[in-house]
């Protein structure tokens, strides 16, 4: 689902809450069109140029309260990293293992 939204906008990740994602139909077999998937989501997609700082804040407030099903987890594409849920909430993203595409994660852009 993610996959697709950040193929359709053509961007190197994309993020959608896992709270957004709503499925009141049944999904028929066969190809996912991304026409669905704006029809599956209660939120607006918008395309952003985001900072390293930020995607951090963003993935550290997306892991703060698991194992929790509270929908704040985000769905991601084009992004990888690793988090430790036995660390304290605001620590528990492993920043050296962070990759946007292929490239680390720069903090200072």
């Amino acid at each position: 689902m993610v996959d697709i939204i950040r193929a359709f906008y053509d961007c190197d990740a994309a993020v959608i809450n896992s709270g957004s994602v709503r499925i009141h139909d049944d999904v028929e077999m066969g190809p996912i069109k991304f026409s669905l998937i704006t029809k599956m989501m209660d939120s607006i997609l918008a395309v952003k140029k985001v900072p390293g700082p930020i995607v951090m804040q963003m993935l550290e407030n997306s892991c703060s309260k698991y194992p929790e099903h509270n929908g704040r987890f985000l769905l991601v594409s084009g992004i990888e990293y690793t988090f430790d849920a036995q660390l304290p909430s605001g620590s528990r993203v492993i920043k050296e293992s962070v990759r946007i595409k292929d490239s680390f994660i720069d903090l200072t852009k």
